[in-house]
């Protein structure tokens, strides 16, 4: 696993700063934690870029595990808007994203918008 941290540019919040855990090789899984940070889904993580062949990215949202969070990204749109600018850096389509808790509310919200173009 590596961990990088990604500059994602928002038009609402300017630059943002994202740390993103990247562990495995072959088909990409965007997984967002929920409301208990990064850790609760590590394992998670771990045991499902060990079991198949999957690229499991895992972004830490800004404002969970004391990384910053600008004042401007205050919405769950906005956190959509911001994973999709990180598939974009990325270069990656074809992901699949997973959220638990209120990372299953920006994947749901990111169907709504842009995550679709991944899928």
């Amino acid at each position: 696993m590596s961990t990088t941290t990604y500059t994602l540019h928002l038009s609402a919040a300017g630059p943002v700063d994202v740390a993103v855990d990247d562990r495995g090789e072959g088909q990409p899984f965007l997984l967002l934690h929920g409301g208990g940070g990064p850790d609760t889904v590590t394992r998670f993580a771990d045991l499902f870029a060990t079991t198949y062949p999957a690229r499991v990215i895992s972004p830490t949202h800004p404002g969970f595990a004391g990384t910053a969070r600008p004042e401007a990204l205050d919405t769950i749109g906005e956190l959509a808007a911001l994973y999709i600018a990180l598939l974009d850096q990325l270069e990656l389509t074809d992901v699949t994203v997973v959220g638990n808790s209120i990372g299953g509310w920006i994947a749901v919200t990111g169907i709504g918008g842009e995550f679709l173009s991944y899928e």
